[in-house]
Parts: structure tokens; C-alpha cells; sequence
């Protein structure tokens, strides 16, 4: 839908679907806990809000607005580093050491970006 409909702005589309997720989640929330209602400090819901901003909503807006002029297959393994990236904040933060695993996962992606990306400047330059 991002690459069919260039021409239309989805900064608001997406800008509402959060709002709907979360109205959604919060009324799932209220109904499932036992006796009803939430008991979660301000400074959680600070937090939660401050991550919502940083991790979904800002990448989500850049995402679709560069989506209008990267190929589908770079779009697909940029799509995939938020998967890649995820081991990298607890162990930068609170120093949890993912397995070896999941560097070698992650490198490979890292690699396929960066080849997706960059392959075909390098492969101009090459024959020039």
C-alpha cells in the first residue's frame, strides 16, 4: 500500500492507527484485569509513552515516507532490523548479553541492508 500509493501522505493513517491500538489495548486492559481498572504508577506510563514515541511511532512515519522511494526488497530487510536491533538496547543498557546466535543472525541481516543498500552505487562505480 506505501509503494502503490506514493502520492498520498500515511503519516495520518498511521497516526491513527496507534491511537486506535491503543484505545484498544487500554479497553482490553481495563476489562481483563482481575476487579477492573489499572494500577500502574505515572512514571510507567511516562515511560511506555516515551518508548511508544521513540520505537514505534517516529520509525513508523520515516519508514513510510522513504518507502516511497526504496525498492520492496530494501524496504523488507530494513523492516527486518527492528528484529536485529531489538537484542542490541537491553545489552547496551543493562549490559545483558545476547547469544552468540543472534550476533551472527543480526550480522548477516546487517550485511544484506547494507549490501541491498549500497550494491548498487558500488556496482556504477565499478563499471565507470
Amino acid at each position: 500500500a506505501l509503494r502503490r500509493y506514493r502520492t498520498v501522505d500515511m503519516t495520518p493513517s498511521i497516526c491513527l492507527g496507534g491511537a486506535l491500538a491503543f484505545i484498544g489495548a487500554g479497553f482490553a486492559g481495563y476489562l481483563f484485569q482481575s476487579g477492573g481498572g489499572f494500577d500502574v504508577p505515572f512514571k510507567y506510563v511516562a515511560m511506555l509513552a516515551l518508548m511508544a514515541l521513540l520505537q514505534l511511532a517516529i520509525p513508523l512515519i520515516w519508514y513510510a515516507k522513504g518507502a516511497k522511494s526504496v525498492p520492496a526488497v530494501t524496504l523488507s530487510l530494513i523492516a527486518m532490523l527492528d528484529a536485529v536491533l531489538n537484542p542490541l538496547w537491553p545489552w547496551l543498557v543493562v549490559d545483558e548479553l545476547p547469544e552468540q546466535s543472534a550476533f551472527i543472525g543480526g550480522g548477516i541481516i546487517i550485511a544484506a541492508v547494507l549490501l541491498s543498500v549500497l550494491g548498487p552505487y558500488l556496482h556504477r562505480r565499478s563499471q565507470a
